[in-house]
């Protein structure tokens, strides 16, 4: 499989404080390194809003990417979508 990068999708499997453990995030942009943890991913929530490990909710958090599952791209249904929202 290759390397985590920008548009993939991926689970993530570990956090600071295991708030964002299970969520579904699209990766944006590499952030940067750390000294420990390696690469740093910029991602966005595909299911729901993240929670910091300060507390602050938002849609998009950075993750190492040892943290991060990469996974099949989310398929979009548009017909199922529009159904759902008509019941």
């Amino acid at each position: 499989m290759k390397p985590i990068q920008a548009g993939d999708t991926c689970l993530v499997v570990e956090s600071i404080d295991g708030h964002a453990v299970g969520r579904k995030v699209r990766v944006i942009s590499l952030q940067g390194q750390h000294s420990k943890l390696g690469n740093i991913w910029r991602c966005q929530s595909l299911d729901g809003q993240l929670v910091s490990e300060y507390g602050a909710i938002g849609e998009t958090m950075d993750f190492a990417q040892s943290w991060l599952l990469k996974t099949d791209p989310v398929e979009t249904n548009t017909k199922q979508t529009e159904k759902e929202l008509e019941q």
